[in-house]
This record gives C-alpha cells, sequence and structure tokens, in this order.
C-alpha cells in the first residue's frame, strides 16, 4: 500500500506533514435514565468545523430521537439542522420508520421520509423508504451535498439490503 497524505500505510493513519490539512474529531455517547445520548464535534483545520448532539428514547415499541447539528465552512456563513424520527416496532422483526430534517437557511430545505424495515437476522435487514425532498433539497442518496434548483422539490423511493460485518 502507498503512503498518501492523510490516508493509509499498511492499514494505518499516515501522518501529516503539515497543519494546513489537519483533521480532528471527537465523539461521546451513552445513557442517562433510559435515554441514549451522543455529541460529536469534527475539524478540519482550515476548511470547516461541524459539531452535534442528539439521543434516542424508548416508550414500549415506539423510539423517538431527536438531533440538531451545526457546520461552518470557513469563511462561510454556518448551517444549523434538527432531524426529528421515530421508529414503531410492529412485531416479527417488522418496522415502520419516519423522519423529518430541516436545516435554518433562509431557503430552508426539508427532507421527509416514511419507511419499512424488517430484520432478517441479527445482522441483515431490508427496507423500502419513500423520501420528499423540497426547497432545492436532494432526495437521492447518491447526489448528497448537491442541490436541485431553489424551491424545487422531488420524491425518490429506496429499497434496500443492509449487511453489518
Amino acid at each position: 500500500m502507498t503512503n498518501t497524505k492523510n490516508g493509509a500505510k499498511d492499514g494505518a493513519m499516515a501522518e501529516s506533514t503539515s497543519d494546513a490539512d489537519k483533521y480532528t474529531a471527537y465523539n461521546i455517547s451513552g445513557s442517562v435514565a433510559g435515554i441514549n445520548l451522543s455529541g460529536g464535534y469534527q475539524k478540519r483545520t482550515n476548511t470547516y468545523t461541524s459539531w452535534v448532539v442528539g439521543g434516542t428514547y424508548g416508550i414500549g415499541d415506539l423510539t423517538i430521537g431527536a438531533n440538531y447539528s451545526n457546520h461552518k465552512d470557513q469563511g462561510a456563513d454556518g448551517v444549523n439542522a434538527y432531524l426529528i424520527s421515530a421508529n414503531y416496532a410492529l412485531g416479527g422483526g417488522t418496522s415502520l420508520v419516519g423522519g423529518v430534517a430541516r436545516n435554518d437557511l433562509s431557503d430552508a430545505q426539508t427532507l421527509t421520509n416514511i419507511g419499512v424495515k424488517h430484520d432478517l437476522s441479527k445482522s441483515t435487514f431490508v427496507y423500502a423508504t419513500y423520501v420528499r425532498a423540497t426547497n432545492g433539497a436532494i432526495s437521492a442518496l447518491s447526489q448528497r451535498g448537491l442541490y436541485a434548483t431553489e424551491g424545487t422539490s422531488n420524491n425518490n423511493t429506496v429499497v434496500g439490503v443492509s449487511h453489518s460485518f
């Protein structure tokens, strides 16, 4: 394997020779009184800084979640975003899932999704999700980070299989 700037060499992170391309990240998570909490921070020197806090709480077969994040590119205005989600276990390994995410830009964009998930095993599940994106947000996962024309909306249906190793 070859050495790359801030990349890997023989399975380990390569040392950077410059502070101009330094990346730092922290994450903490835990549970307090049945509420799962997490927080994270990341910074890339001369590029961006981001942080996020969130949590989930289970009430019987219903799990609700929320998070709030802030991202600021150097020399640009920051963007704040929030997400509210829910997962309802129907039984037999099947759940209904849904969420709404929105940012605070002057042309605020919203992603709304609803779907179904079915566990095939402890490490594999299948899913189908309908996603609605408004005001220039993109609903396709393959185009995250891109924007459609401001004021436009689009929809997407996602079907897949996920396996954890």
